[in-house]
């Protein structure tokens, strides 16, 4: 009986979260700190074969909204993300951004109707899974609706109600064979843009900008956040591949890179090796989460 009670409740709270009229504490949002929270839990929920990517931007301003609901979003986005990949290995993709849209883009929203035209907070969340038809698109919000990869009960429905009390709206793209995108916009903070105004100041006071290459999404952003307040310029890679490409369009305003000794595909030595080929001049600081011991092993 406990359970059964504890699953109506469940129910009941998700059927607010459609209608929009769940409980909301309202506070300024870190959709950066937000992915990088639940990107942590996820990893020890998905399917092994699983891999996830970050591409999240620096500069971010806050949305208005409720911390624990926008979670719950990410969450589902994310875990029928990795349902469509089935039992195979694939990627899923976390993406933060700013977007700007016109009446035409809102038009190919499920909320556009309710939104004005402007710049919002975009996150989403793609991956190379099996895709969907035009007709399963059409009704992946529906209540209870659910095909074998996407959907848990009124999981996307609730995403939708929670996506229309935060005034946004929801983008998605998917073709059978080569994945889906999930896009949502949300309005800015009104604090945004004090706060932006605030991080423009402390850029690049010292005049160097400190490239960053690191797998682990916290470590980069406790480094950027740590650099910026000093007054460093930062820009930041997620392996070794990608800094390099970073390096390449720089070049000499690159003052200094900070790189993690042991990412895996490729490692910190063998970054360190193609850099120096590249550029003998630039001062590079390895860094490691293990002992000596175990990074030198």
């Amino acid at each position: 009986m406990q359970t059964s009670a504890q699953r109506a409740a469940e129910l009941a709270r998700q059927m607010l979260a459609y209608s929009g009229r769940g409980q909301f504490i309202i506070e300024d949002v870190d959709l950066n700190s937000l992915v990088e929270e639940t990107g942590q839990l996820l990893r020890i929920t998905v399917a092994s074969g699983t891999t996830f990517q970050y591409q999240l931007e620096p500069s971010l301003p806050p949305v208005e909204g409720d911390a624990t609901q926008l979670r719950q979003v990410l969450m589902n986005l994310v875990m029928n993300a990795s349902d469509a990949l089935g039992d195979d290995a694939g990627l899923v993709t976390i993406r933060t951004g700013m977007t700007t849209v016109d009446h035409v883009y809102l038009a190919g929203t499920y909320l556009g109707a309710d939104i004005a035209e402007g710049t919002y907070v975009s996150i989403e969340v793609s991956d190379s899974g099996v895709g969907m038809s035009p007709e399963v698109m059409e009704r992946m919000f529906d209540p209870f609706f659910t095909t074998k990869f996407t959907g848990r009960g009124l999981g996307l429905a609730a995403v939708l109600g929670i996506v229309r009390a935060h005034h946004g709206t929801i983008r998605v793209q998917s073709e059978p064979g080569k994945g889906t995108t999930v896009q949502l916009l949300l309005p800015p903070s009104p604090n945004a843009a004090v706060t932006a105004s605030t991080g423009t100041e402390a850029k690049a006071t010292t005049g160097v900008t400190v490239l960053v290459i690191d797998d682990e999404v916290a470590a980069r952003r406790v480094a950027e956040r740590t650099l910026r307040s000093a007054g460093f310029g930062v820009l930041v890679a997620e392996n070794g591949e990608h800094g390099l490409a970073i390096l390449e369009r720089e070049g000499i305003g690159i003052g200094l890179v900070l790189l993690d000794l042991t990412m895996p595909d490729q490692s910190g030595v063998t970054t360190y090796s193609r850099l120096r080929r590249r550029n003998k001049d630039v001062p590079v600081l390895l860094m490691s989460g293990y002992s000596e011991e175990e990074a030198t092993a």
